[in-house]
C-alpha cells in the first residue's frame, strides 16, 4: 500500500517532497515540516503490536484530516540503531522498546527532538504534563536527559503470572495453596507446583502431563520476579544498586548480598531444578513466545509474562477456546503487602530531530497522550496509560486485572534517571541468558552453587565490560 501511495503521489505531483517511507526517493529538507502533512510512524511488531496505534491513527484523522502512516518492524532496534546518526531517511516517530540503549548518545548529538513541549501542550486539552497516573517521580524522570524529556513513556504495563482458573479449580489444596486460589506467596506458589504434580492432569488437547508452568528463555521474564524478591527483602539495598553513579567502578556490593541471593534461592526452589526433565517446567529450552503458546495450550496452570500477555498471544487464544485466565501480581516473599514490578522504562515513543514532519509529528504525540488519545488506547488494548484520562472506558477482563494490580501493588521500578544506568552498565542478566532456567537445564542441584553461576559469573562481567561502558559515556 505505501509503494503504491507513493507511485500515485509522484505520479500526480511529479515530484520527489512528497515521497513517503517505503519509496525509492527521499525526503527532502530533512526537519522541514507542517501540521498536515502525512506522519510516519514505526512500532515494534512484538508486545503490544501496532493494532492500537492504528486506532488512534483513525482517531486522529477523524479530528484533524492529517493522515497518519502506521508501519511495524520486528527488527526496529537494530533498524534505529542503524539509521540514527546517519543521513539515512527516518520516519518522524518510533515507538521502541528499552533495548535501544544509544539514545544517551543521540540526545548529546542533538539527533533526537526534546519533547516538553508536547507534554505542556494544552491543544487537546489538559496538558498531559499534569495527568501523570502516579505521584511517583519515576515516571516523570523516564526518558529525561540534562532536564529535558527525549522519550516518552506510554503503556503503563507491568510483569506478573498468567494463570488458569479452570485448572485451579481440579487442583486439590495442598500446603500453603489453597484449591481454586492462586497464591499470593511464594510458598503458596511452591506448594501449587506441588500440587499440580500430585495432580497429575492429563492436557486432552495434547495429550501431555501438565506442568506447574512456563518461562522463556531467550526474553529473561523471570528476572523480574528476583527483582521484585530482593527489593522485598532488602528496599533500601535494591535502590543503591540501581542509583549508584561512580564512573571509577561497578559496586556489586548490594547485588552480591545475603538478601539477594535469598530471593534467588526461592526462585530455585520455585524450579525444582535438580534437572530440566524434573523441574517444574514445561520446558527450559522455549522462548518466551514459545512459553506462553505452552500455557494457551494447556501445558501448564501459569506462566511468566506482563499485561502484554494478549496480545502476543491474540491469535492462538481464539483457535484453542482459552478462557477463564488472569493476571496476578508476582508473589511475596512473605506475608507481606502485594508488590508488583513495572516495565517501565518498558517501551518509547520518539522523535528523531531531522525526521521530515517533526511538528507534524508532535502534534500526533500531543493528541496521543491527551485525555481523548488514552482512552482511544485503552478501549483498542485494554491497557493503562502513563497518563490520565476522565473519559470513561471499559477494560475487557484481562485489562481489569492489571488494572487492579496496579490500583492495590507497591510499585517496583529497575530503573535510575543517571547516566550510569541510561548506558546499560547496570542491567542485570543480560550477559548470561536467563540465569534462574539455566538451573533446570544445567542440573544445579545445590543452592550453595546459586551464587557462582547467577552473582559471581554476572559481576565479572560487568567489571570486564566497566571501561567499555564508561567510554562509551565520555
Amino acid at each position: 500500500m505505501r509503494k503504491l501511495l507513493c507511485m500515485l503521489f509522484a505520479g500526480i505531483f511529479g515530484v520527489a517532497s512528497l515521497a513517503m517511507t517505503g519509496c525509492t526517493t527521499k525526503r527532502p529538507i530533512p526537519g522541514g515540516s507542517e501540521i498536515g502533512e502525512v506522519v510516519y510512524v514505526t512500532v515494534i511488531d512484538a508486545g503490544f503490536g501496532a493494532a492500537w496505534m492504528e486506532s488512534l491513527a483513525d482517531a486522529y484523522y477523524e479530528l484533524t484530516g492529517i493522515t497518519v502512516h502506521v508501519a511495524s518492524d520486528p527488527q526496529l532496534v537494530s533498524g534505529v540503531e542503524t539509521k540514527m546518526g546517519t543521513s539515512a531517511e527516518k520516519d518522524d516517530i518510533y515507538f521502541v522498546p528499552q533495548g535501544v540503549r544509544n539514545w544517551l548518545l543521540w540526545t548529546a548529538q542533538d539527533l533526537i527532538e526534546p519533547l516538553d513541549d508536547v507534554l505542556a501542550s494544552d491543544r487537546y486539552g489538559t496538558p498531559a504534563a499534569q495527568r501523570y497516573r502516579s505521584d511517583d517521580d519515576t515516571l516523570k524522570e523516564i526518558g529525561v536527559f540534562n532536564g529535558k524529556q527525549y522519550l516518552l513513556p506510554y503503556i503503563y504495563s507491568m510483569w506478573g503470572l498468567v494463570y488458569n482458573q479452570n485448572y485451579l479449580d481440579r487442583i486439590e489444596s495442598y500446603g500453603a495453596y489453597v484449591k481454586g486460589e492462586f497464591p499470593s506467596t511464594m510458598q503458596g506458589l511452591i506448594d501449587l507446583c506441588a500440587a499440580v504434580r500430585k495432580a497429575n492432569l492429563v492436557n486432552g488437547r495434547t495429550g501431555r502431563t501438565v506442568s506447574p508452568f512456563s518461562a522463556g528463555l531467550t526474553v529473561n521474564y523471570m528476572d523480574y520476579l528476583y527483582f521484585k524478591l530482593w527489593y522485598e527483602n532488602d528496599p533500601a539495598g535494591f535502590e543503591a544498586y540501581w542509583d549508584q553513579n561512580d564512573r571509577a567502578a561497578y559496586d556489586s556490593s548490594e547485588f552480591d548480598s545475603a538478601e539477594s541471593l535469598a530471593a534467588m534461592e526461592l526462585i530455585f526452589d520455585l524450579i525444582g531444578a535438580t534437572s530440566e526433565t524434573s523441574s517444574n517446567l514445561v520446558g527450559a529450552g522455549q522462548n518466551h513466545l514459545e512459553a506462553q503458546n505452552s500455557f494457551v495450550n494447556g501445558d501448564c496452570v501459569f506462566t511468566f509474562s506482563g499485561s502484554w500477555f494478549e496480545t502476543e498471544t491474540s491469535l492462538l487464544i481464539p483457535q484453542v477456546g482459552l478462557t477463564n485466565y488472569h493476571f496476578a501480581a508476582f508473589p511475596s516473599a512473605g506475608e507481606g503487602d502485594m508488590i508488583t514490578t513495572m516495565n517501565l522504562p518498558g517501551e518509547y515513543l520518539f522523535i528523531p530531530s531531522d525526521a521530515y514532519n517533526v511538528a507534524g509529528a508532535k502534534d500526533f504525540l500531543t493528541f496521543m497522550i491527551s485525555e481523548q488519545g488514552v482512552a482511544v488506547m485503552q478501549r483498542a488494548l485494554s491497557q493503562q496509560a502513563v497518563f490520565t484520562t476522565g473519559q470513561s472506558v471499559t477494560l475487557m477482563e484481562f485489562g481489569q486485572d492489571i488494572a487492579e494490580v496496579a490500583e492495590k501493588a507497591q510499585k517496583v521500578y529497575t530503573y535510575a534517571n543517571t547516566d550510569i544506568y541510561n548506558c546499560g552498565a547496570l542491567r542485570l542478566f543480560e550477559q548470561t541468558t536467563n540465569p534462574f532456567l539455566n538451573m533446570a537445564r544445567y542440573g544445579v542441584k545445590s543452592k550453595s552453587d546459586i551464587r557462582s553461576q547467577c552473582i559471581s559469573t554476572e559481576v565479572t562481567q560487568h567489571r570486564n565490560m566497566w571501561s567499555e561502558y564508561i567510554k562509551n559515556l565520555s
